[in-house]
C-alpha cells in the first residue's frame, strides 16, 4: 500500500473520538516498515501533533515509542528528506519545526491520564485524591523515561512529591534526581537522596531534552548551572570523578562551559 493511502489511514485511525490503539499501532507499523520513516515523516508528524491536542495520550505515546527506535533523541520530530512539492498538500503543515511540540502545547490540560494533568496543574488535592483511587504512582507522564515522580520533582514545591512517595514509588527508575537537578529544586532532591535516590545514579534516557550526554545528576545540575544544587550534592557524598559518555566529570563539563565559580565549587 503506497505511502500516502497508509499515512491517511493512519491519521484516520487517530483522529477517532474512541481512537483504538492496536489500529493505529498497526497501521504505524505497516506505514513505516513500508517505506523509511524519513519518507513517512509527514503523516507521523501529522498523526502525533493530532493525538497531542485531541488529548490522545496513549496514541501520541506509543507513536513517540516507534519512532524513539531510530530517533531516539528526537522521536516527536522524525526528519523529512522529501522536497516540499514531493509532499501531499495537506500533509505540508508537518514540515514546520516543533510541529508536534506546537499542538501538544494546543492540547493544554487534555494530555496525559488524570494524574499526569493534575501534576501539570500543581493541584495537590487532586493528586491526593486521586492516589487515594488507587491511581498508579509509577506511571508515565509522556514518554519513557519522564515518569510522575519526575514531573513532581521539577515542581516549585515538594509537596506532590511527597504525597507520590508515600505510596512506595520505584524512585531509581524514576529520573526524578534528574529533574530535580535540572530545575533546582534542593529541597525536593534531599527528600529524593532521603528516600532512597542513588546520588551517582548515570541518566542515559532523555526525560528532557536538555543534557543529553549521560552522567550523573552532578553533570546535568552543572550544565544548568545550579550552584546551591552542586553544594548539595557535594555535601551528600556525590562522587566528582564519574565522567559522561564524552569522557568528562562534571568538574572538566564546568570549565568547558566556561562556569568558572563551579570550577572552583568542585575543586574545594
Amino acid at each position: 500500500m503506497a505511502t500516502h493511502t497508509l499515512g491517511n489511514k493512519l491519521l484516520a485511525a487517530g483522529t477517532r473520538v474512541r481512537p483504538s490503539l492496536a489500529e493505529v499501532n498497526a497501521v504505524a507499523h505497516s506505514l513505516i516498515d513500508a517505506d523509511n520513516l524519513q519518507h513517512s515523516g509527514p503523516a507521523v508528524r501529522l498523526a502525533m501533533a493530532k493525538a497531542a491536542s485531541l488529548g490522545h495520550a496513549d496514541i501520541l505515546r506509543n507513536l513517540l515509542t516507534i519512532n524513539s527506535r531510530q530517533y531516539p533523541n528526537a522521536p516527536w520530530n522524525p526528519p523529512i528528506i522529501a522536497r516540499k512539492e514531493e509532499i501531499p498538500k495537506e500533509w505540508q503543515l508537518a514540515i514546520y519545526p516543533d510541529f508536534v511540540v506546537s499542538h501538544a502545547g494546543e492540547g493544554g490540560q487534555n494530555i496525559g491520564p488524570p494524574l499526569a494533568v493534575a501534576i501539570s496543574l500543581g493541584n495537590v488535592d487532586m493528586v491526593r485524591f486521586l492516589l487515594h483511587k488507587g491511581a498508579d504512582p509509577d506511571g508515565m507522564y509522556w514518554i519513557p523515561p519522564n515518569t510522575f515522580l519526575a514531573q513532581a520533582a521539577s515542581l516549585p514545591s515538594p509537596d506532590i512529591l511527597n504525597f507520590l512517595l508515600e505510596r512506595g514509588p520505584d524512585i531509581r527508575n524514576s529520573e526524578a534526581l534528574r529533574l530535580a537537578a535540572q530545575h533546582g529544586r534542593v529541597m525536593t532532591a534531599a527528600i529524593l537522596l532521603d528516600h532512597g535516590a542513588e546520588i551517582d545514579q548515570g541518566f542515559d534516557g532523555l526525560a528532557e531534552i536538555v543534557y543529553d550526554n549521560g552522567g550523573t545528576a552532578l553533570h546535568v545540575t552543572v550544565h544548568c548551572d545550579q550552584q546551591d544544587f552542586v553544594r548539595l550534592l557535594l555535601a551528600r557524598g556525590a562522587r566528582t570523578d564519574i565522567q559522561d559518555k564524552h569522557g568528562r566529570t562534571a568538574r572538566e563539563l564546568a570549565a568547558l562551559n566556561g562556569k568558572q565559580s563551579l570550577v572552583r565549587l568542585l575543586h574545594s
